[in-house]
């Protein structure tokens, strides 16, 4: 290379002949396609040479879903609608994006459907065409060298092979291949102006909503960022207004997928609460610290300091106009910390907001920015990539820290489960056997259907799988035992480190019929003698209502859960048919309306009981009911003890190590059952009025507060109120039946009518007959029924479809018509590093 003797300014080969240069440019691409096709291949014969088994805390429910496409196109069905392995029934592919199982059903087919060797060779493909993009923008950036070295770190950089080998999470993982396209068709379109990389740029898009709807809106975001903070300097509105429109529009072309998994709640679907949030915060002494990987927790998050280092040099040193990327980078790893998370989850769409999630995003672009930096002098481009490298080579030095095989425990619990079970299993283990069970139940000759799965966010059950969690966390497992014949789970197997009280879960599981069977180091099965195939009737005695109610159930099994929270959305019918009422937290659309039913509802002899510390709002916003005004009331210290039945009940202190009991009670109740005594005052906490002897009004949050202080004291209070006893079950028979399912069609006889066939009731059946849900179950109407499976909201996502087709062929067209662009508009670096 030269010096131009009048700027002295470096000359590059491509100023000196063009052809050459390009010549040589041609060469180092492809022998930088070559370089990382090699290092696809060491790291795939690294996994099968060592005989890896699929590692992450996901990875086998996603194996799954991939084996059953791939056996489902073998048989000519390209998109399955149902599977009845998992949750009592699942739509596999609705609420998952799809796009990283049909990559694996193609991996199958080349290794000939050997699963294990198709992973391996999904390892290969995220590290070739994830890494291609790079070597494209080193091309024309003429930066082959770096981007040779960027294309190979890519798959290696802390996140991304975290998310594979710990995560084990294969939709997340795919966007990683995906991601790069995304970012070199907008920059191919905002910089360079070539305007048929919207095409590109659309269709990526509509691959990565098949792949990651909820990273979709985060990818969004962060290329919203990141052409804000390019716009600072390089003011292009109009292309950057267009590009992202075009990756709008992509989202449009795959709503045929995306509106059927967003019309089933996937958006507000796990993620969106404060317990997630936490998880994806983290301070900059763990994001920053790169001996975690080697000292600490293996899984957790780290950025990259090496990145962070490379970002600060970025923006002090680099062009101006090339510097977004780096800043990115560095408020996305601000973006994970508290601090920011406290401010973010107050902001508009601050569910979305969670920056840890678009970290392989930032990645992305801190590259790209890398490679347009013009001004970087070839001898700093190799320490730079030195530095990149040496952080990546302490994480593959670490890999065996990272590789998180199944426990022995997990496979040989799972089989003794299979050789058990006749219709369903019910798997209590709190998720502590991971995903295998997933696979492990649901594959091979011996497959059986079980009531758990890996995906409980897309399950019609999910209302049912967590209150059985829940209730197993405080070992009332007269609930679980009770719940799993509503689930017509013949077979229980309850972990052993769970159950503190073992003669109690004898007991429990004795009262529903179960037998303990076997036991293993961490397991006990049990069996109940249930016909091969069976339905279950079952005469429940109470009925809760309201936001506050569901968990009542845990300890009252008797009760059922109600289906809406608004008390005007039930008919007189419905609710006369149940011995008691438990209303918590209720709502309703006309307050005349459900008063008037809730009378009638007592006066035909059903005991309403409300809980006078969670009344309804009414229209001047004044919380209160039947004439009857909340009072509030906040206790320190204990709740003051009861008076009852001319006894004095003991309340104990408040419980979860609060210091005060904030609640609520009505007055001016006629007769009064319970009272407690506060600073002078008489406060009732459970009485009626002449008028409605058969409505109750139960005060100071009295059930919450016996289920978390755990006082055994209380319940005859409360048997009291309920008419139902604490632990009391409801009256189960079960009912022959005769299932069969194909892909597409369920047929079901029974001996009985208005039977629950235990499948999880799916918004996608279509029948002639009379079918209905309740507890999420599907219920037959009729002794013989065929149900259709069809396509969910087919009419609406193919619309969708097809408005964002148009539009991108309208916008393809709009931009040909502008004016043509003078240049490419894209500097070149100063030389082919």
């Amino acid at each position: 290379m030269g010096t131009n003797p009048t700027t002295n300014q470096p000359v590059i080969s491509s100023q000196i002949n063009p052809y050459i240069a390009t010549r040589k440019s041609n060469r180092l691409f492809v022998l930088g396609i070559l370089i990382l096709l090699v290092c696809a291949g060491i790291f795939t014969a690294f996994l099968w040479c060592n005989h890896w088994e699929p590692s992450g805390n996901d990875v086998w429910s996603h194996l799954y879903k991939a084996k059953v496409l791939y056996e489902s196109i073998q048989e000519g069905n390209w998109y399955p609608l149902y599977s009845e392995k998992w949750y009592n029934g699942i739509q596999l592919y609705r609420y998952w994006a799809p796009s990283a199982y049909y990559c694996m059903s193609l991996l199958q087919w080349i290794t000939g459907g050997d699963i294990l060797h198709a992973y391996y060779l999904f390892a290969g493909v995220m590290i070739f065409f994830g890494g291609l993009p790079f070597l494209m923008t080193g091309r024309l950036t003429n930066r082959p060298i770096l981007a040779t070295a960027c294309s190979i770190l890519w798959f290696f950089l802390p996140d991304n092979i975290r998310v594979f080998f710990c995560e084990g999470n294969m939709p997340r993982i795919i966007t990683s291949l995906v991601i790069p396209y995304v970012i070199f068709f907008l920059w191919s379109y905002v910089r360079r102006k070539k305007r048929f990389a919207l095409i590109g740029l659309m269709l990526s898009m509509a691959l990565m909503t098949v792949s990651h709807l909820m990273l979709t809106a985060l990818v969004g975001i962060g290329s919203f960022l990141f052409l804000l903070f390019d716009y600072i300097h390089n003011r292009e509105f109009r292309r950057d207004a267009e590009a992202l429109t075009a990756m709008v529009i992509g989202i449009l072309i795959s709503g045929i997928w995306f509106i059927p998994a967003i019309s089933g709640g996937m958006m507000s679907m796990g993620d969106s609460s404060s317990g997630a949030r936490d998880l994806l915060t983290f301070p900059l002494s763990t994001s920053l610290n790169p001996m975690n990987r080697v000292t600490g927790v293996a899984d957790t998050y780290y950025y990259g300091i090496s990145v962070i280092l490379v970002a600060v040099f970025g923006i002090l040193l680099a062009d101006k106009r090339r510097k977004a990327g780096f800043v990115l980078a560095i408020v996305t790893l601000l973006g994970t910390t508290p601090a920011a998370t406290t401010i973010t989850s107050h902001l508009p769409l601050g569910d979305f907001l969670w920056l840890a999630r678009i970290t392989a995003l930032s990645y992305a672009f801190f590259f790209l920015s890398l490679l347009e930096w013009r001004t970087l002098k070839r001898k700093y481009a190799l320490l730079l990539v030195a530095l990149l490298t040496l952080d990546s080579g302490i994480t593959l030095t670490c890999l065996p820290r990272y590789y998180t095989p199944t426990s022995a425990a997990a496979r040989s619990d799972s089989q003794l489960l299979k050789d058990y079970t006749t219709q369903r299993a019910n798997l209590m283990d709190q998720s502590s056997y991971g995903s295998y069970p997933s696979w492990g139940l649901s594959t091979g000759d011996d497959a059986i259907d079980y009531t758990y799965g890996w995906a409980w966010q897309g399950a019609a059950t999910a209302d049912n799988i967590m209150l059985m969690n829940e209730a197993q966390e405080h070992e009332q497992y007269l609930y679980v035992f009770d719940r799993s014949i509503e689930m017509g789970d013949d077979t229980v197997l309850v972990k052993k480190s769970y159950v503190k009280d073992e003669s109690g879960l004898l007991s429990d599981a004795e009262l529903c019929g179960y037998q303990l069977i076997d036991t293993t180091d961490t397991a006990y099965f049990f069996r109940k003698n249930t016909p091969e195939q069976f339905g279950v009737r079952t005469d429940y005695l109470g009925l809760t209502i309201g936001a506050y109610a569901q968990t009542l159930s845990i300890y009252y099994p008797a009760f059922t859960i109600g289906d809406s929270a608004y008390i005007d959305d039930y008919t007189t019918e419905e609710l006369c048919k149940y011995q008691t009422l438990f209303l918590s937290g209720f709502e309703y659309h006309n307050q005349t309306a459900a008063e008037n039913l809730l009378k009638e509802v007592a006066a035909s002899g059903t005991r309403v009981v409300i809980d006078s510390a969670h009344l309804p709002e009414n229209g001047v916003m004044q919380k209160e009911f039947l004439g009857m005004a909340q009072s509030q009331i906040t206790f320190q210290g204990n709740l003051p003890n009861l008076n009852y039945n001319d006894q004095t009940v003991v309340t104990g202190s408040i419980p979860n190590g609060d210091t005060s009991w904030q609640t609520g009670y009505v007055s001016g109740l006629d007769q009064v059952l319970g009272y407690v005594n506060s600073a002078g005052q008489t406060i009732p906490f459970l009485g009626y009025n002449d008028s409605d002897p058969n409505i109750y009004y139960l005060g100071l949050n009295l059930a919450y507060f016996a289920i978390n202080a755990d006082n055994s004291d209380l319940w005859p209070v409360l048997n009291d109120a309920f008419g139902i006893n604490y632990n009391q079950i409801p009256n189960r028979e079960l009912i022959p039946l005769t299932l069969t399912i194909t892909d597409n069609t369920i047929t079901i006889h029974s001996e009985q009518a208005d039977v629950n066939t235990t499948l999880a009731y799916q918004d996608n059946f279509l029948t002639e007959q009379t079918i209905y849900e309740e507890n999420n179950l599907l219920y037959i109407g009729d002794e013989d029924v065929t149900i259709r499976i069809v396509y969910p909201c087919a009419k609406k996502g193919g619309l969708v479809s097809l408005v964002g087709i148009l539009l991108g062929i309208g916008m393809i067209i709009y931009t040909s018509g502008q004016q043509k662009q003078q240049g490419s508009g894209y500097d070149s670096p100063q030389s082919n590093a």
